[in-house]
C-alpha cells in the first residue's frame, strides 16, 4: 500500500459518534411513530367498545320498553273485554228483572217500579263500567304509542353514534385502511398494511 494519510483516533471517534447519534435519531423517530399508532388504535379500538356497548344498552332497553308496552296493552284489553262481558251480564240481568217485573202486572206495582229502579241502576252501572273500559283501552293505546316513539328515539341516537364513530375512523386516516368494517380497518393499520 502506498502511504496514505492513516485517519487520527479523533477522527475515527468523531465518524462513529456521528454514526451513533444518527442511528439512536432513527430508532427514537420509529419509536416514536410507532407509540402514535398503538395510541391511537388503543383509543378507537376504545371509542368502539364504548359506542357498542352503549348502543347494545339502548336496543336492550328499547326492546324492554316495547315489551312492557304490549304487555300493559294486553292488560288494559283483557281488563276492558273482562269489564265488557260484566256490562253485558248486568244489563242482560237488568233486561230480565224488568221483563219479570212487568210480568206481575198491575197488582204488584210496588214491586214493578222497585224492579224498574234496581234495572235502571244496573243499566247505568253497565254504561259506567263499558265507559271504563273504553277509556282505560284508549289509555293503554296512548301508553303503547309513546313507548314505541321513545324506542323510535333510542335508535335514532344510537345510528348517531355509529356515525360519529365512522367520522373518528375517517378523521384517523383509517378509512383508506382495507377491512369490511371499522374494526379490521384498525387491525389493517396495526399490521401495517395501509
Amino acid at each position: 500500500m502506498p502511504d496514505q494519510p492513516q485517519p487520527s483516533l479523533a477522527a475515527l471517534f468523531g465518524k462513529r459518534i456521528v454514526q451513533l447519534t444518527a442511528l439512536m435519531g432513527a430508532v427514537f423517530v420509529i419509536y416514536t411513530e410507532g407509540a402514535n399508532a398503538y395510541l391511537n388504535t388503543q383509543e378507537a379500538l376504545r371509542v368502539k367498545a364504548v359506542t357498542d356497548n352503549a348502543a347494545l344498552r339502548q336496543l336492550g332497553e328499547a326492546e324492554i320498553a316495547e315489551q312492557q308496552a304490549r304487555t300493559q296493552l294486553e292488560t288494559a284489553r283483557n281488563a276492558a273485554e273482562r269489564q265488557k262481558a260484566e256490562a253485558e251480564k248486568a244489563e242482560a240481568e237488568a233486561q230480565k228483572a224488568e221483563a219479570e217485573a212487568m210480568t206481575l202486572g198491575q197488582g204488584a206495582r210496588n214491586a214493578q217500579l222497585k224492579a224498574r229502579s234496581e234495572a235502571a241502576s244496573l243499566a247505568y252501572e253497565a254504561e259506567i263500567r263499558r265507559s271504563k273500559a273504553i277509556s282505560e283501552l284508549e289509555a293503554a293505546r296512548v301508553a303503547a304509542r309513546r313507548f314505541k316513539a321513545d324506542a323510535d328515539a333510542l335508535e335514532q341516537k344510537n345510528q348517531i353514534k355509529a356515525s360519529v364513530l365512522a367520522d373518528s375512523v375517517r378523521d384517523w386516516g383509517l378509512s383508506r385502511c382495507p377491512g369490511a368494517n371499522d374494526f379490521d380497518k384498525v387491525r389493517a393499520k396495526q399490521e401495517g398494511r395501509c
